[in-house]
C-alpha cells in the first residue's frame, strides 16, 4: 500500500494515476468545467506575448485599509475553500457560510464540509457523497496541525480522484492562518482508501502537484551605474493572463530624470520563505516571496489580490530601495527574468503543473488544447497544423529543444534559442511548430534541454495536446 509521502509522488498520481484513469482523462480532456480565465488558448486565438501592460496593483497604505480593493466578502457571509483543477494548482473560491466567532475547530469543519457538492454554488469539487453517510465527525487542533476525522473513507472513485480530494482538504483546512498541516482519519484511524494511505500530516507543498525544483533565493548584481536615489519603481500584476495558473508580478524601473543607460540591468534579490503561523503583517496566503530592489516605490501599502496562486502584495521602503512582499498559496516554483524597453523585472509564480521544470516553463500551448485543420483554402495547407510554442528557459547556451510525439514516434522536432543563456535568470523563447498533415488525435509536446554529454533530455516538460 503506497503512503502519501512526497510531492513528486503526489504529482505523479495526480497527473497519471492508474493507466485507465489516464486514458479517460485524455479522452475527456477536462473532467470539470473551468472558469473562462483558467482555460488555455483555443485554436485561432493569439499567442500570449511575453511582455506586459500594467494590470492591477494600486496599494493604498502600509496598514490594511478598512475597505481594501479586491478584498473577499465578509467572513460572516462566506468562507474560503479550494477546489481542484485538472493540471493546475488548486483554485481559491468562496462558499456560503462562515462565522469568525466560532472556535478554530468549527471554522475548519465548516470549510471542509463545504467541499461537498451539496453546497449550492460551489463547483469543481471532486467529492460527491451522501452527507448523511460521509461527513466530518470531529476536528482536533494541536499546535499547527489539524486532525479531521471522517465517518467513512472517501467514496470510491479512483486514485486520481482520491489525490485531488486530499489536495482540496489540505488547502482548505490550512486556510486557517495558524494551521500548516492536516491529518485525515476515518473513525480515528488513518484514512486508507485503497489508493492512498494518509499516515502522516500533510502540508500544501506535499499535495500541491508540482515536481519542479523550488528555488529559495536568487540575487543579481545588475549594473551599478545609476544611483539608487534616481531610480523609480512601479508595479503591476496579472493572474492567468500569460498562462493558466500563472501569477506574474512586474516591477518597472525608470529614472527620475532622463533615460536609463543603454544595457541597464536592475539589481535585485528574491527570497522565498516557508509557511509560518506567526505572521502578523496582514498578508494572506501561506508562503512569502520577497523582492528587494534599489529605488523608490511609486506607492506603498497592502493590497489583497486573492486570486490563486497570488494572495497579497505589500510594498514597503527597504534600506536604499524597496521590498515587495508577495504572499502566495504555497511554495510554488517561481522564475525571474528581465525585459527591456521599458526595463522590467518579471517574477512568474506557478503555472501548469506538467509544463514547469527547473529549466523549462512552457506557457503556450496549454495542456489538452485542441488544434483544428484550417479549412476553406484552395489548395489545402500541405504541411498540416501550425502553432506557436512559447515560454521561459534557462538552458546551456540558450538552446531549447522541442519535439512532438505520437505515442513513441516523433512526428516533428526542432529547436529554439532563448533570450538568456546559462544563467540563474530566465530568458524568453518562442518558436513555430508545424505538424505533418496526417497527424491526428492525441500527441505530446516535449520541450527540454539536450544534455551536453549525450543529448538526453534534461528538465523535460511534456504537454498533452489533441490534433483534430
Amino acid at each position: 500500500m503506497a503512503a502519501l509521502v512526497d510531492n513528486a509522488q503526489m504529482r505523479g498520481r495526480l497527473l497519471a494515476g492508474s493507466a485507465a484513469a489516464v486514458v479517460v482523462a485524455i479522452g475527456l480532456g477536462f473532467w470539470f468545467s473551468r472558469p473562462i480565465a483558467d482555460r488555455g488558448p483555443v485554436a485561432g486565438s493569439p499567442t500570449p506575448q511575453l511582455t506586459s501592460s500594467p494590470v492591477g496593483a494600486s496599494p493604498s497604505a502600509i496598514a490594511p485599509s478598512a475597505t481594501p480593493s479586491l478584498t473577499a466578502p465578509s467572513a460572516s457571509q462566506t468562507q474560503s475553500v479550494y477546489v481542484w483543477r485538472d493540471g493546475l494548482p488548486p483554485l481559491l473560491t468562496m462558499a456560503p457560510g462562515g462565522n469568525p466567532q466560532v472556535s478554530i475547530e468549527e471554522r475548519i469543519k465548516g470549510r471542509v464540509e463545504a467541499i461537498n457538492n451539496s453546497v449550492s454554488g460551489l463547483t469543481g469539487t471532486v467529492l460527491r457523497a451522501d452527507p448523511r453517510q460521509f461527513y466530518v465527525k470531529a476536528v482536533k487542533v494541536q499546535g499547527d496541525t489539524a486532525t479531521i476525522d471522517y465517518s467513512a473513507r472517501f467514496p470510491p472513485a479512483g486514485s486520481l480522484w482520491d489525490v485531488a480530494l486530499a489536495q482540496q482538504i489540505v488547502f482548505t483546512a490550512t486556510e486557517e492562518p495558524t494551521i500548516l498541516r492536516v491529518l485525515v482519519t476515518e473513525n480515528g484511524k488513518p484514512m486508507n482508501t485503497g489508493h492512498l494511505l494518509w499516515d502522516k500530516a500533510l502540508t500544501r507543498e506535499d499535495v500541491g502537484g508540482y515536481s519542479a525544483k523550488v528555488e529559495q533565493n536568487l540575487a543579481d548584481p545588475g549594473t551599478a551605474n545609476v544611483p539608487a536615489a534616481e531610480l523609480r519603481l512601479s508595479t503591476s500584476y496579472s493572474v492567468d493572463m500569460f498562462s493558466p495558473g500563472l501569477a506574474r508580478f512586474i516591477v518597472q524601473v525608470d529614472r527620475s530624470s532622463g533615460a536609463l543607460p543603454l544595457g541597464f540591468r536592475p539589481k535585485f534579490n528574491i527570497q522565498l520563505y516557508g509557511p509560518s503561523t506567526s505572521d502578523q503583517s496582514g498578508l494572506r496566503g501561506k508562503a512569502l516571496l520577497t523582492v528587494t530592489m534599489p529605488g523608490a516605490p511609486a506607492k506603498v501599502g497592502l493590497e489583497n489580490v486573492d486570486r490563486s496562486p497570488l494572495r497579497s502584495i505589500n510594498t514597503i521602503p527597504w534600506n536604499d530601495g524597496s521590498m515587495f512582499q508577495l504572499k502566495i498559496d504555497a511554495q510554488y516554483p517561481w522564475r525571474a527574468l528581465v525585459l527591456s524597453n521599458p526595463t522590467r523585472l518579471v517574477v512568474d509564480i506557478g503555472g501548469m503543473l506538467q509544463s514547469v521544470s527547473d529549466r523549462i516553463a512552457v506557457y503556450s500551448p496549454a495542456s489538452m488544447v485542441h488544434f483544428e485543420l484550417v479549412t476553406g483554402r484552395t489548395p489545402p495547407p500541405p504541411l498540416g497544423r501550425q502553432f506557436t510554442v512559447s515560454g521561459l528557459a534557462r538552458t546551456f547556451e540558450a538552446n531549447v529543444v522541442w519535439r512532438v510525439k505520437e505515442g513513441t514516434r516523433t512526428v516533428a522536432e526542432g529547436h529554439a534559442t532563448a533570450s538568456e543563456g546559462t544563467s540563474a535568470v530566465w530568458g524568453t523563447f518562442s518558436t513555430q511548430v508545424t505538424l505533418p498533415a496526417l497527424v491526428r488525435g492525441q500527441v505530446t509536446l516535449e520541450v527540454f534541454e539536450a544534455s551536453a554529454r549525450d543529448g538526453t533530455p534534461v528538465g523535460l516538460v511534456a504537454v498533452p495536446l489533441v490534433i483534430d
